[in-house]
């Protein structure tokens, strides 16, 4: 009398029943990139699925930094490649430090050959808001 596959799983173990059944183990989510917070790891997610979607070329973490001035720098969160332009997303979750907001207009100010996102988590929603300030 044959066992079941649950039953084989119980007496040798999930990895070594999945060897002996021949089974490839399901493929685990890609990792975040080391760094990254839990609300940026999230907003990679999303990433991922609008890349997969079509909506956006690619995208890479913490890819480029702007010189706002002597001993000043800002370090976007997302450097995002669209169909037709270039964006900067910024990722923040409840909590916003005033710098680094005013270094975000700062480069979107600098740079407006890039767009620039703020991009907040609040309640488990994406809030996704383009700086327009000086165009």
């Amino acid at each position: 009398m044959g066992r079941s596959v649950a039953e084989l799983k119980t007496m040798l173990g999930e990895e070594r029943a999945r060897r002996v059944l021949g089974e490839r183990p399901a493929p685990a989510a890609s990792p975040a990139p080391a760094g990254m917070n839990r609300t940026e790891a999230a907003y990679s997610r999303r990433l991922d699925r609008m890349r997969s979607a079509g909506e956006i070329l690619a995208w890479r973490y913490e890819a480029l930094t702007f010189r706002l001035g002597h001993r000043c720098n800002y370090t976007p969160d997302f450097l995002v490649i669209s169909p037709t332009e270039v964006q900067i997303h910024e990722v923040k979750g409840g909590f916003v430090r005033e710098d680094g907001l005013i270094k975000w207009k700062l480069a979107a100010e600098r740079h407006p050959e890039f767009r620039f996102f703020l991009c907040r988590l609040v309640k488990q929603q994406w809030s996704i808001e383009e700086y327009k300030g000086g165009r």
